[in-house]
């Protein structure tokens, strides 16, 4: 099976719960990149995290089809 890479955005106190789900998952997903208008919360994540992160950002678009933005945002 090939690994998932993924990005969690947003790294504030809810990150820590899915970055132990993750682990968990560890030998099928890899962590590649943490996003979160807080810089300093986005490398503390990276800090965390063995092996490395590809990537730390503080801005990114996402893209949800038209008729499925409201199950998207809650």
């Amino acid at each position: 099976m090939a690994i998932v890479r993924l990005a969690l955005i947003g790294c504030g106190g809810m990150s820590a719960a899915h970055l132990r789900f993750f682990n968990r998952l560890k030998n099928r997903l890899q962590l590649a990149a943490a996003v979160d208008v807080d810089e300093t919360r986005a490398r503390q994540v990276r800090a965390h995290l063995q092996g490395g992160l590809g990537v730390i950002l503080v801005a990114t678009a996402v893209a949800v089809p038209w008729r499925r933005r409201r199950t998207a945002i809650g």
